[in-house]
């Protein structure tokens, strides 16, 4: 876990769940399969603000809700999805909009042994950014969220981002939170 320097931190209580939903796929009726969801629930005293973060190889895939989003209890989910059960072994993985596609046998049976989960052992605070879960193989994929108290962020046209004087605090990885962009995708450099 990384903590930003300057905002305030505050313990959050953090629990994990998994979900699974039997379906079955395309007419005519194929046999039925499961497909796996992970549920992070944060709750927190104050109304909290989230951005969510997949790092793979050199580039990170980023998102965050609108300012109005803020609320006491938040819930992250990564879901598994099979593209096709009979013809194909790939896999997308989506973390609040945020997609990932990979090949793997074992992770479209059942991924709940595939994926470590550390955020449920970790002491989570706000204004820190942290590992939700990793997926090793394929990959390494990270899973991440960094949170916030939403009197600690600048809100305008429904966007937020931390103040100005943040920008030179953070990680490179983390400069997007400065800014007022909702989602995209990058290649961090390290600060010289």
């Amino acid at each position: 876990m990384e903590q930003i320097a300057g905002l305030s931190q505050f313990p959050l209580s953090v629990s994990t769940r998994w979900i699974t939903k039997s379906v079955a796929t395309r007419p005519p009726r194929l046999p039925r399969h499961d497909e796996y969801r992970l549920v992070v629930s944060l709750a927190s005293e104050e109304p909290i603000l989230i951005a969510r973060v997949v790092e793979e190889d050199e580039q990170i895939a980023f998102g965050r809700e609108r300012a109005s989003a803020a609320s006491k209890d938040i819930e992250l989910r990564v879901d598994f999805f099979p593209y096709d059960w009979h013809g194909s072994d790939k896999v997308q993985i989506n973390f609040g909009g945020l997609r990932v596609a990979v090949s793997s046998a074992d992770l479209k049976h059942d991924p709940r042994n595939l994926l470590s989960i550390d955020v449920s052992t970790t002491r989570v605070m706000t204004g820190s950014y942290f590992e939700i879960a990793r997926l090793d193989e394929p990959g390494p994929i990270r899973f991440c969220a960094f949170v916030v108290l939403r009197r600690d962020v600048m809100a305008s046209r429904g966007r937020w981002r931390l103040p100005k004087e943040y920008k030179d605090r953070l990680p490179p990885m983390l400069g997007f939170l400065a800014g007022g962009w909702r989602s995209g995708r990058l290649t961090p450099r390290t600060k010289a």
